[in-house]
């Protein structure tokens, strides 16, 4: 397989096959594969009901809810140094 990018996001990999044709012609069987997109997660939203499995982002990681609840800001407070 060769992959193939036509200047745009939507690369995909191509595979050509020969086809024998009794009539002397020549053609070719032509297969192209495009990978899965990557799946897009909702951000963390405080006072939002969770189900179990719900996963979000937040800060650049990904959680999984392992149980039902509503989600609450941090009582914490961060102060400067």
């Amino acid at each position: 397989m060769v992959m193939e990018s036509r200047g745009c996001g939507n690369r995909r990999f191509i595979k050509q096959k020969f086809l024998p044709n009794p009539v002397g012609d020549t053609r070719y069987l032509t297969l192209a594969v495009r990978p899965p997109r990557e799946t897009v997660f909702p951000p963390w939203q405080n006072a939002t009901a969770y189900a179990v499995q719900t996963v979000v982002t937040d800060s650049g990681g990904l959680y999984y809810a392992t149980a039902a609840g509503t989600s609450s800001a941090p009582t914490w407070q961060t102060t400067a140094a």
